[in-house]
This record gives structure tokens, C-alpha cells and sequence, in this order.
């Protein structure tokens, strides 16, 4: 078969004709013509006048030959038209017409079927049950086809003394009605495409049955039943038109093709409506209507309640095919959806979800409805919530892509990192949908860049302490001869009997600051060091007054009081004094810079001790700006500062320092304005820690 025959949408056929076909190759094309043959034989009895007087008022055999040759190929269509012959030859008029006129009437309906079929495979190669504009175009070309060819049967019509004029309107008539009532019936059924409008399960079943029974019962009690004063504006004319307009809109174009055609048959040979016509040709309106010419009032009284039929069946069709073609669409994207190996959901204009694939419902391990509009942010950290919820409302109140990291609860209690990636969605008019968006898990890689971070900080911090050593032991040399100087000098100065209380007094402070610093550098080169020694009980309340004395000069030249607060009960801690005095210099001095903008009156650091059990606890208050609650969570983080000038190395040498005493530091915001920062060491015996020289070198 040619390209063309084999895009002919075949009928759906049980599955013995199927395996016949595969079997015998012209099994359906035999079995085609038999049945063709066997309609056109009764459809041309049925149709033909038997007087011969006038055309018949419904001629069928045209209707018929054109449906058999769009049903098949073209190379086939001769078989088709040598039927015709001997059945139109054998005509079915008494007395017989003449053999010419036999001759001329089946040639000129063998050349209106084929221009009338290639017209129609022109205009509408796959007709569809008359759901689009192409098969109401393709059927008016059908209809102009059989216009003109009613010309010439009305030329044989007149040479058989017949009037031509209405020879020729009765004659379009009766094609033009059968053509309007019979071909789209027929077409309907011969290329059958999927279900009708409603889904035939059995409430359908009872539905279409009841229908077909109104139907004949309507047009019984219109047409045929008895009863005086019949007119033609009489009701019960009309009360079969319901149950038309019922089949269309609730079965298409399959309910229009049954009940169409039975309205039709039904109403031509109503003997009421027969006579209800023979009284109305008498009034005014229909006096242009010649005596006897009943076909012109039938054609007018059967199109204007069929043809709407048929419109509306074809707007239901193709209203249902759009529908179909939605839930399809829409079935394909939820399989793909719930297939993809990404969480995929979906939100409406009101920014509420109204889909979440099943991967999402896998990973959350909560039904659909449970996630459904805002429940699925029952899942989010808490900690990402209100920065999810804010990311999420900013974009789709500016119709935006957005993208953004948060923590969701997986079904096993754990919650996991996802990047969520949302669109704005758009129909085809360009009117705003809601968003649709896409999320994957990624706390393999979040924990990944923790730990790259991570190994940086220790990168960083490993060189800082290569580099802290190398000063801290440049840095000793030159403070060992410092030291060794101001011993010389005492010596040489007693020996010249010129010391003083005076100078002596500077000499000892030069050489008690010297050692405080060689204490420093010995502590600091001990934080990059492994070796272990033994930790020393340390008064916290001496080395809080150490501290206090240390740092008196610079809080007195930043007009800072410096305030104590010291518990009388508390144990002593092992430890290192020099280091436990570094922490509290460094906490005391940043305290100081955090009141930089206080008023001077309001200028105060506390350095305050209490007992917690076997614990000390010691904080050093500010009445400072405070600490953003961003930055509490890195405050003691390497490298993190909040100074322009700042290294971000000080409050992480604190942290080190507390937690080698096997303590902990954090710090708050106070109520009454400013900051404070709190470090608890345990007390007890001696303890293994990292070495430290004693003497200097």
C-alpha cells in the first residue's frame, strides 16, 4: 500500500476480523466490497421514487459511494464504481426509464463521488469525527460538488419533459440532505477514532440505552401517533430535539450519527408530518413553493433541526479531545515526575503546593497530603525556616527563578541538606501559573566543603604556628639579652655604690616584665607543641587581680574602670597562671574595644568568678554595642573577626587555651546592653598537659 493508504485511521474491529486480515491479504478489501454492495443495493431501492415522478427526497447512494471510496485507497475506487453499474442499470421506477438516461444519471454520480472524495482528502486527509473546521469545510465542498452536478441530472430530468428548475432543486435537495444527514453519520463510524465524549462503562451503557429509547418514543408521539388539530407549529414537533441535543453533548459525534439518521428516517415517512406540510404549502409564507413540491418544506424542516446537531456534537467532540489530550499530558508529566530521581513540586498563584512527586513523599516519608499547601515547611530546620519561607515569597512576588540551601527532614529523623531550584511557570497566553521546582540532596557535598573549609583553617593555622615559633624563638634571643643587660647594669651599679631605691625598683620591673613575656612566647610556642608535662593548682582570684594590675595603665588612657567581683569560695584550678592571665587580657582588651563608642561614665569591664560545683566559672563583662547573633555562633572560629584591623586570632587562641585546661568558653549578649563572655575551667588534682621550659634559653 502507498504512504496515503497506510494513514486511513482504521476502524477498532474484534480481534478474528484482525487475524483474517493478517491471514489473507484481501480478506478486508473482499469483505469491504460485499458489504458495500449489499448497503448500495438496498440504500438505492430505499431512496428511489417508484413513480419515477421526482427525485426522492433523501438520495442515500450517493452519500454512501462517497464514505466507501474515503474508507478506501484510491487504487481500489474503480472496484467500487463497477458495483454501481448493474445496480443502477436495474432501475427500480415502473415503467422502466430509458437506457440513456439510466447511463447518464450513474456516470454523473461516478464522477460527483470522485470529485467529492478527492475534494475531501484535500481539504481533510484525516477526518476526525467532525471536531475541526477542516471536515465542515471538506463536507461544504462535498455539497457544492453535488450542487453542481444536479445541473446536468436535471438536464436529463428535462428531456424527460420534467420542469428543469425544479427538477434541479429537488434534485440538489434530496443529495444535499442525505449528504448533510448520511455522511457525516456514516464518516463517523468508518474512521472511529477513541471513545466517545462520556466513558462507556455501564452507567453509560444505561444512560445511551435510555436515550435511544426517548428518542423513538419522542418522535412516535411527534410523528406518527394520532390526534386531532394537527398543525405544523405543534409542540409535539418538537420533542425530539432534547433528546438530539442530549445525544450530542453526552456522546458526540456518536450519538449524533444514531440518532440523526433515526430522527431522519423516522420523519420522512411520517404520515402526520406528511400532512401537516400539505396544509402549510397553502399559507402566505410558503406560497413561492410550487403544489407538490413537499421535498423543499421537508429539507427546511429536517436541516434546521439536524444540522445544529451535528455542530454541537462536533464542539463536544473536539472540546472532549482537548480535555483528553490535557489528562494525557498531564499523566505523562506526573510519570516522569514521579520516575525522575529529583524532589520535584508544584505551587499554585496562591504560593500554596498543590503537587509533590513521590520522590519527595519517599524522602519525607509523609502522605501527599500531609505536604500539601504550606505543610511541607513542617519539615524545614527551624534554623532555615523563616530565610527559606523569605527567599521563597521575595521571588514569586517579583515572578523569579530562585535558588537557595536549606536543611528538610528525611523519613529516617535526620535532616539533610537540599538545594531547591523554582521557576515561574506560564500557559500559553503568557498569564502567570505558579512555580514548579526541583530540589537534590547535597549533604555529601555540604559536608564535603565543611571539611575542604576545615582543612584550610588547619592549614592556616599550622603555618600561623610554624610562623609563631619561628617569632617566638627570634623573639627570645633579644629578650634573654635584655634581661642579662639589666642584671649587668644592677651589678655595675652597686659596684660604683651609685644604686638607688629608684633605680632598683626599675631594674625590677624591667626584669619581672621580661620574664612575664618569656612566660608569654614559652606558652605560645606550647600551643604548637606535643610533648607533656603537668599542669600547676592556680589561684583564679590572684590571677584575676594580676590581670587587672597588667592592664590598669591602658584602661586608665582609655578612661575604662575596671571593676571586680570575686566569689570567696572557689578551689583552685590546674593550669597554667601565665595562660589563664593571657585569656583574661585578651577577653579584658577586646571588652575595651567594644566600648569605644560608650559614653565615658558608662565605660566598665567586670571581671567577675563564681563556683559552679567543682567547676570555676570567671566572665568578663562590657557595656559595649554587643555581639550580632549572626556572629556568635563564629566568634571563637579561626581567622573570624569583627574589626576591620583584626587577624581573627585572639578569641580562637582563648578557645585553644580553655579547652587545653579541659574547659569550655561562649559568649551572650546581656539585657541590660553589652556582651559577655564566660569560660569554666574544672578543678582537681595535677593533670598531664604540654610541656613548657622553665628556665630561659
Amino acid at each position: 500500500m502507498s504512504n496515503r493508504d497506510t494513514t486511513d485511521v482504521m476502524l477498532s474491529v474484534p480481534s478474528w476480523w484482525t487475524a483474517l486480515s493478517r491471514r489473507h491479504k484481501h480478506f478486508e478489501l473482499a469483505a469491504g466490497i460485499c458489504l458495500f454492495a449489499i448497503s448500495y443495493t438496498l440504500a438505492f431501492k430505499f431512496s428511489s421514487d417508484r413513480s419515477g415522478a421526482s427525485p426522492s427526497p433523501l438520495w442515500i447512494p450517493n452519500s454512501l459511494l462517497l464514505c466507501a471510496l474515503l474508507r478506501s485507497p484510491p487504487r481500489y475506487w474503480w472496484l467500487f464504481l463497477l458495483i454501481t453499474v448493474p445496480i443502477r442499470l436495474t432501475d427500480n421506477v415502473y415503467p422502466l426509464h430509458p437506457v440513456w438516461y439510466r447511463a447518464g444519471t450513474m456516470t454523473i454520480s461516478a464522477v460527483q463521488a470522485l470529485a467529492g472524495a478527492w475534494a475531501f482528502r484535500r481539504i481533510a486527509p484525516n477526518p476526525d469525527r467532525f471536531s475541526s473546521w477542516r471536515e465542515w469545510l471538506a463536507l461544504g465542498a462535498v455539497l457544492l460538488i453535488a450542487a453542481a452536478a444536479a445541473f446536468p441530472m436535471a438536464a436529463l430530468r428535462y428531456a424527460l419533459g420534467q420542469d428543469y428548475w425544479l427538477a434541479w432543486q429537488l434534485g440538489f435537495i434530496g443529495d444535499g440532505l442525505a449528504q448533510l444527514v448520511v455522511t457525516p453519520a456514516l464518516l463517523t463510524w468508518l474512521f472511529w477514532k477513541g471513545p466517545p465524549v462520556a466513558p462507556m462503562n455501564t452507567a453509560s451503557a444505561i444512560e445511551a440505552a435510555t436515550l435511544l429509547a426517548g428518542l423513538l418514543l419522542a418522535t412516535y408521539l411527534a410523528y406518527w401517533s394520532d390526534s386531532p388539530s394537527l398543525n405544523f407549529a405543534d409542540t409535539r414537533f418538537f420533542l425530539p430535539v432534547p433528546f438530539l441535543y442530549w445525544a450530542a453533548l453526552r456522546f458526540g459525534m456518536a450519538g449524533a450519527s444514531i440518532g440523526v439518521p433515526i430522527f431522519t428516517f423516522l420523519s420522512l415517512h411520517s404520515p402526520l408530518l406528511h400532512q401537516s406540510i400539505g396544509l402549510l404549502q397553502r399559507t402566505i409564507f410558503f406560497d413561492s413553493v410550487p403544489a407538490g413540491a413537499t421535498p423543499f418544506v421537508l429539507f427546511r424542516f429536517l436541516i434546521f433541526r439536524t444540522s445544529p446537531v451535528y455542530v454541537v456534537a462536533g464542539l463536544a467532540e473536539r472540546g472532549h479531545r482537548a480535555e483528553r489530550s490535557l489528562r494525557e499530558s498531564e499523566a505523562r508529566f506526573r510519570n516522569m515526575a514521579n520516575t525522575a530521581p529529583v524532589l520535584i513540586w508544584m505551587s499554585g498563584t496562591d504560593k500554596l503546593c498543590d503537587f509533590f512527586n513521590q520522590v519527595w513523599l519517599d524522602f519525607t516519608g509523609r502522605p501527599l497530603e500531609a505536604e500539601l499547601g504550606n505543610g511541607w515547611a513542617e519539615g524545614v530546620h527551624p534554623d532555615d525556616l523563616d530565610q527559606c519561607l523569605e527567599t521563597y515569597v521575595t521571588a514569586f512576588d517579583a515572578r523569579k527563578p530562585f535558588r537557595m540551601e536549606y536543611r528538610l527532614r528525611h523519613r529516617d529523623g535526620q535532616y539533610r541538606w537540599i538545594l531547591d531550584i523554582g521557576v515561574p511557570r506560564f500557559d500559553a497566553d503568557n498569564a502567570f501559573c505558579g512555580y514548579i521546582g526541583s530540589a537534590i540532596e547535597i549533604t555529601d557535598q555540604r559536608k564535603a566543603q565543611e571539611d575542604n573549609a576545615r582543612i584550610g583553617r588547619l592549614q592556616r593555622l599550622a603555618q600561623m604556628g610554624e610562623l609563631t615559633a619561628s617569632i617566638t624563638h627570634e623573639l627570645r634571643q633579644p629578650l634573654s639579652g635584655i634581661l642579662l643587660h639589666a642584671e649587668t647594669l644592677r651589678t655595675l651599679l652597686l659596684a660604683a655604690g651609685a644604686s638607688s631605691p629608684e633605680i632598683e625598683e626599675i631594674l625590677s620591673d624591667i626584669d619581672k616584665d621580661g620574664r612575664r613575656a618569656n612566660d608569654v612566647l614559652v606558652s605560645i610556642r606550647n600551643l604548637v607543641r606535643t610533648r607533656e608535662d603537668q599542669f600547676e593548682p592556680v589561684d583564679i582570684n590572684a590571677a584575676i587581680l594580676n590581670c587587672k594590675s597588667l592592664i590598669a595603665n591602658e584602661a586608665a588612657r582609655r578612661h575604662v574602670r575596671i571593676a571586680t567581683e570575686l566569689a570567696g569560695d572557689l578551689p583552685t584550678v590546674n593550669g597554667a597562671a601565665t595562660e589563664i592571665v593571657q585569656v583574661l587580657l585578651n577577653l579584658a582588651s577586646n571588652a575595651m574595644d567594644a566600648m569605644a563608642d560608650t559614653p565615658g561614665a558608662e565605660r566598665c569591664v567586670t571581671l567577675r568568678t563564681e563556683r559552679h560545683g567543682e567547676s570555676v566559672q570567671v566572665s568578663v563583662l562590657d557595656r559595649g554595642h554587643g555581639i550580632k547573633a549572626d556572629d556568635l555562633a563564629l566568634l571563637f572560629e579561626s581567622f573570624f573577626t569583627t574589626r576591620s584591623e583584626g587577624m581573627g586570632l585572639g578569641l580562637s587562641i582563648v578557645r585553644s587555651i580553655v579547652q587545653a585546661h579541659h574547659g569550655h568558653v561562649w559568649a551572650e549578649n546581656l539585657a541590660a546592653g553589652g556582651a559577655a563572655v564566660h569560660f569554666i575551667l574544672p578543678a582537681g588534682q595535677s593533670r598531664s598537659r604540654w610541656a613548657r621550659p622553665t628556665q630561659l634559653r
